[in-house]
C-alpha cells in the first residue's frame, strides 16, 4: 500500500493513505423529504446569531469539537499560528451559547494535522475544573507515523499537565480517531490503533484505555480485532456505562457501523454487533464515521453508508443500552456527503447534523428534526460550504432553551476559518 512522502513540511495536512473509491451519484430528491403520514417537508432557512470566539493570532482555524459534563460545555478547535505551528484551543461555553473564556491548551510544530482527526478537549469528574485534552503527534519517522498524546487541567484550563499517551506501543504507525467519555471520577477513551501494521498485517484495532488527573488508570484493551481503518468512533454516556460507535470491518470487506457497550462497574467492552446490517462491501475506508447519542432513555445512531452505490445518511434508534435498533430512517436528500452528527433535543427527538451535496459541486450543512425517531418532521440549511476535504466535520449541541449551537470548517479561498451559529429549533 502506497505511503506519503515523509518530505511534507511540519503540519501539513497528508492525503489519507487509504484510497477513497468514487461512489455513483444518488438521484437527487427534488428539494423537500417525506415526513410523516407523506407529507412533504420543506426546507426551511436556518435564521441565527454568528457566535464569534476568539483566536490566538490564527493564520487560520477549524476541526471544531464539543464535550459536555455535568453542565460545562468547551469547544475545541486547531489553529495554526505559522507554517510549522499549530495549536490546540479550547474555549468554555455558557448555557446560553455565550463565550465564557478561551486560551491555548498546547501549541507545537509537530502536530499530525488531518482534517478527519481531530482534537478534543472534554470535561470529567465532579469538581467542573478537570479537563482531559487529546490531540495527534507526529513521530519520528514521519509519514503516518503518529500517536495519542493526553494532557489533563485540574483547573479548568488555566494550566496543563505533562502529557502521556493511552497505548502502550512504540511501534510507527498510526493511532487516532480518539473518542472520550467522561465519568464522575475519570475519562474512559477509545481509539483506533495501527499497530499489527508493523508486525505486516493491515489489520486496525479499536482499542480503549483509561485516564485521570494523575495519567493512565489500569492497562489498555482491546475492544475490537478488525475495524476500518480511519472512520470517526464515537461514545456516549448510559446509566450502566456507555454505548461506543464505529465502523467495522469483516474479512470480505464489509464496512458497516456496530457498537459496543462499556460496563461501568466492571469496565469491560461488550461488542454488540452491527447497528443495522448495510451490507457495504468497500475494499477501502470511507473516511465517514458514525455518531452516537443517548438521553437516558434512549440510544441514536446516525451514519453514512454507500451499499449498492447509493450514498445515504440514516438514523436507528434503540433503548439505553443500544441492544435492538430500530429500522433505519433515511435522513439525506438524495446526495449526501456525510460526516454526521447527531444530538436528542429536550423533548426527546433526535436531531441529525450532515453535509449534502448541490448542483455547482458545493455542499450545504443540514439539520433535520427526526420525530420520535421515525420521520423527519423539519429541516434546515445551515450554511453553504464547499465539498472539499478541508471542511472537516460539523458539530452541534444544544443549549439551555432549545437553541443549537452548530460549528463547521468554512473554507475561505485556500484556508479555513471556524465558524458557529446559535439558532432557534422550536
Amino acid at each position: 500500500m502506497p505511503q506519503p512522502s515523509t518530505s511534507a513540511p511540519p503540519g501539513a495536512i497528508p492525503v489519507n493513505r487509504h484510497p477513497f473509491r468514487v461512489l455513483s451519484p444518488a438521484v437527487a430528491v427534488a428539494g423537500m423529504l417525506v415526513g410523516c403520514g407523506g407529507a412533504p417537508v420543506e426546507l426551511e432557512m436556518a435564521e441565527g446569531t454568528r457566535v464569534e470566539v476568539v483566536t490566538g493570532g490564527a493564520i487560520e482555524s477549524g476541526m471544531p469539537n464539543f464535550a459536555r459534563h455535568d453542565g460545562t460545555l468547551l469547544l475545541s478547535h486547531l489553529e495554526r499560528r505559522s507554517d510549522e505551528r499549530w495549536a490546540l484551543r479550547v474555549t468554555e461555553v455558557a448555557a446560553d451559547g455565550s463565550v465564557v473564556s478561551g486560551g491555548d491548551v498546547v501549541e507545537r510544530d509537530d502536530f499530525f494535522v488531518n482534517w478527519a482527526d481531530f482534537p478534543s478537549v472534554t470535561p470529567f469528574g465532579s469538581s467542573g475544573a478537570a479537563w482531559a485534552a487529546h490531540w495527534l503527534q507526529r513521530g519520528p519517522h514521519g509519514g503516518y507515523d503518529y500517536g495519542v498524546r493526553l494532557s489533563v487541567s485540574d483547573d479548568g484550563g488555566a494550566t496543563w499537565g505533562e502529557s502521556w499517551t493511552p497505548h502502550e506501543d512504540e511501534t510507527s504507525t498510526e493511532h487516532g480517531f480518539v473518542s472520550i467519555l467522561p465519568t464522575d471520577e475519570a475519562f474512559e477513551l477509545i481509539w483506533l490503533d495501527g499497530r499489527q501494521f508493523a508486525e505486516g498485517r493491515e489489520r486496525m484495532q479499536l482499542r480503549a484505555g483509561r485516564g485521570g488527573l494523575s495519567g493512565a488508570i489500569g492497562v489498555e484493551r482491546v475492544v475490537d480485532e478488525l475495524v476500518c481503518d480511519c472512520c470517526q468512533t464515537d461514545v456516549a454516556p448510559t446509566d450502566a456505562g456507555a454505548v461506543a460507535v464505529y465502523r467495522n470491518r469483516t474479512g470480505d470487506e464489509i464496512r458497516d457501523v456496530h457498537a459496543a457497550r462499556w460496563d461501568r462497574t466492571t469496565g469491560s467492552w461488550t461488542l454488540l454487533g452491527p447497528v443495522h446490517e448495510d451490507g457495504w462491501r468497500i475494499a477501502a475506508c470511507p473516511v465517514n464515521g458514525p455518531a452516537v447519542a443517548t438521553d437516558g432513555a434512549r440510544t441514536a445512531v446516525a451514519w453514512f453508508t454507500a451499499a449498492g452505490d447509493v450514498p445515504a445518511v440514516h438514523l436507528a434508534v434503540a433503548g439505553p443500552e443500544a441492544e435492538e435498533f430500530s429500522p433505519p430512517v433515511r435522513i439525506d436528500r438524495g446526495a449526501p456527503v456525510g460526516r454526521v452528527d447527531v444530538q436528542f433535543d429536550a423533548a426527546g427527538d433526535p436531531w441529525v447534523l450532515w453535509m449534502e451535496s448541490v448542483a455547482d459541486g458545493g455542499a450545504e450543512l443540514l439539520l433535520a428534526r427526526v420525530e420520535a425517531g421515525r420521520a423527519v418532521d423539519r429541516l434546515l440549511r445551515i450554511a453553504e460550504l464547499g465539498a472539499a476535504r478541508g471542511t472537516g466535520f460539523p458539530r452541534f449541541v444544544f443549549l439551555e432553551g432549545g437553541s443549537a449551537l452548530v460549528a463547521w470548517t468554512d473554507l475561505d479561498g485556500d484556508e479555513r476559518r471556524l465558524r458557529l451559529l446559535k439558532l432557534p429549533t422550536g
